[in-house]
């Protein structure tokens, strides 16, 4: 029974529609990430995306573990209001299928802030990215 119901409120919110169309936008905005000096590649589609962050753009070189790039980048969103999932050198992000165009902004924007913010302190820092 609760699966039936669970199936009703997925087609009556039309659920699957909201993912492809905010999926699309989602992804679209997510790939602008890639002009940031420290992503490598954003890859996924729709409302499953990861963010490769990367020591040089050119060659795919990660930066060394023990920067831990994705958990920075994640706290630094977590600061902001956003939760990321780090796994290593990469952000990965599954939002729920009732996302809306607003939260894909603030999604794209936050995460762009947060990569920068750790960008800048790696500069700052002494380590080379490119």
């Amino acid at each position: 029974a609760a699966a039936l119901k669970n199936l009703e409120i997925i087609e009556r919110e039309d659920l699957l529609g909201n993912a492809a169309r905010v999926g699309a936008l989602f992804e679209s905005q997510l790939k602008t990430l890639e002009s940031l000096p420290i992503v490598g590649q954003v890859r996924g589609r729709k409302l499953m995306i990861c963010v490769e962050n990367v020591a040089d753009k050119a060659t795919k070189a990660l930066l060394p573990d023990d920067l831990d790039v994705g958990k920075r980048i994640s706290d630094a969103c977590e600061a902001m209001g956003l939760m990321v999932r780090p796994i290593g050198h990469l952000n990965v992000m599954s939002p729920p299928l009732v996302i809306t165009e607003g939260d894909v902004d603030f999604v794209a924007r936050t995460l762009a802030k947060a990569i920068t913010q750790v960008a800048d302190r790696f500069v700052k820092d002494g380590i080379r990215i490119g």
